[in-house]
């Protein structure tokens, strides 16, 4: 019998999202993120493709692409608070400092250039012990 993952409901820990169904986006937490990942809010606002200003909304439609890239962080990031046994700080320094096995690339700059799925992938295999 093989080994298997428990999945478990994501936690979003940094409420990046405003509702369960991971629609839309909660615009003063992603400048949080922005500004704990030392990004200026209009760069971070060019990778989601929306206007800076926008971004001060409540509540932040995004298109498809990018709500998946968001989805892919908030799992990215709720395994970071697993493998760190909830130490926020912890989580979030291990989320925007460069990694070789990324390439050089922090685990948030390769959500966003597509390859989260490589970043959690990656931590379910430690987190599961294979």
């Amino acid at each position: 019998m093989q080994n298997a993952i428990s999945i478990q409901p994501m936690k979003d820990h940094l409420h990046i999202f405003i509702d369960t169904g991971m629609q839309i986006v909660n615009g003063p937490a992603v400048i949080e993120l922005a500004q704990r990942a030392g990004m200026k809010i209009s760069k971070f606002a060019k990778l989601l493709k929306v206007t800076r200003n926008y971004l001060y909304l409540k509540k932040v439609r995004v298109n498809d692409e990018t709500r998946q890239r968001l989805v892919d962080l908030v799992r990215i990031i709720d395994n970071a608070f697993t493998i760190s046994e909830g130490d926020e700080e912890e989580a979030i320094i291990w989320l925007i400092t460069p990694n070789k096995g990324f390439y050089n690339m922090s685990p948030f700059e390769m959500t966003f250039a597509g390859k989260g799925k490589e970043v959690y992938e990656g931590q379910e295999r430690l987190i599961g012990g294979y």
